[in-house]
């Protein structure tokens, strides 16, 4: 042993847990939540979408109301509009758009059912077809239904 009565020894292992704790700060400081090796999870974007479920006649008299189910992704508190277009099938003519109903979901995986009254007169076989529309215009879904008019 030298002068200094064992202070060689107390210094190596000074060296050694100064070591070990700076060792640790640098793998933590890569390795945790948000760390450069460890980002954090993003939230993710709900999924823009919607779908009609299912369209049934309600009511045939005066004709015609339908039953239009929905089912609405990502959209919440945003109004997504369902609109429709008769079509006869038997001259092929098909009639201007006209606007349904609004759904406006309240989360960001909504499910609604509205009824929507298509004013059809004429006796014939008819094509209606519902077309739901997310806020900015953009077409979402479309479904058909057959129809004859007796």
């Amino acid at each position: 042993m030298g002068k200094d009565g064992g202070g060689g020894v107390a210094r190596t292992i000074s060296i050694a847990v100064a070591g070990t704790v700076l060792g640790g700060l640098i793998l933590f400081f890569f390795t945790h939540q948000g760390g450069v090796f460890n980002p954090p999870t993003p939230t993710p974007t709900p999924a823009l979408a919607g779908v009609i479920d299912d369209v049934q006649l309600a009511n045939g008299r005066p004709c015609c109301t339908y039953s239009v189910g929905v089912t609405i992704y990502g959209f919440n508190n945003q109004q997504c509009d369902l609109n429709f277009v008769v079509i006869n099938s038997d001259t092929g003519q098909a009639f201007s758009e006209q606007p349904g109903v609004g759904f406006t979901p309240n989360s960001d995986l909504d499910q609604a059912r509205s009824n929507v009254q298509v004013p059809i007169s004429t006796r014939g076989h008819y094509v209606v077809r519902f077309l739901l529309y997310d806020p900015h215009g953009v077409e979402l879904a479309r479904k058909e239904a057959t129809l004859t008019v007796s």
